[in-house]
């Protein structure tokens, strides 16, 4: 039984109104609470969220410069896709129930579409385009456009969801600024010289 709950926890989006004179939604990963319930208690945020005030790695600025929790960055070795090379970098971050892993190789920002912009929107998604030279991949790709609640006030806010809830939209809310409608793009976190007995897969 708490497997299923668990497993519900993961996959339920949760909806709700923006305010009582609009039907616009928002759809947001809902966090799981510690005893594998839902969110009304402070619960324990997924692992993109982090722990504080920020997450675990950050990518500020136009040069794509990230940062972690314990030591800064290195570039990794570049590695050759179908599309063209890539290079990251490697990152130590603090290891907890979410991050087994201690030392991470992190690309982030790679295309796996074309942009489904302009005759492209609402329909198939077309073969990303191959580039030229080592693409960054240090700076994070747009997020998708989606209307958020009003958090500014608290009162109002803890009206139309619980104080849980509010916790982890003031955290999440700083990485879902920059949205466009060009937001195909995948972030890959990969072991750096660390083996584990078993992968998990999603």
């Amino acid at each position: 039984m708490r497997a299923i709950l668990l497993l519900l926890s993961v996959i339920t989006i949760s909806c709700q109104k923006v305010n009582h004179n609009s039907t616009a939604t928002h759809v947001l990963p809902v966090p799981l609470a510690q005893n594998g319930g839902g969110v009304e208690g402070e619960g324990e945020q997924p692992p993109f969220v982090g722990e504080g005030k920020g997450s675990p790695i950050s990518f500020e600025g136009t040069g794509g410069t990230g940062t972690s929790s314990n030591s800064g960055p290195t570039r990794s070795r570049i590695v050759e896709t179908k599309y063209g090379k890539v290079q990251g970098i490697s990152v130590t971050i603090a290891q907890g129930r979410h991050n087994p892993l201690k030392n991470k190789i992190v690309y982030v920002g790679i295309p796996y579409a074309s942009p489904p912009i302009k005759s492209h929107r609402f329909g198939p998604t077309q073969t990303a385009l191959p580039w030229d030279g080592v693409k960054d991949a240090v700076k994070p790709g747009f997020v998708c456009p989606q209307m958020l609640p009003d958090i500014r006030n608290e009162t109002a806010a803890l009206k139309e969801m619980p104080r849980g809830y509010l916790e982890y939209l003031k955290k999440v809310e700083p990485y879902l600024r920059n949205q466009s409608e060009d937001c195909l793009f995948l972030n890959i976190y990969s072991p750096s010289g660390e083996k584990l007995e078993l992968y998990p897969f999603i």
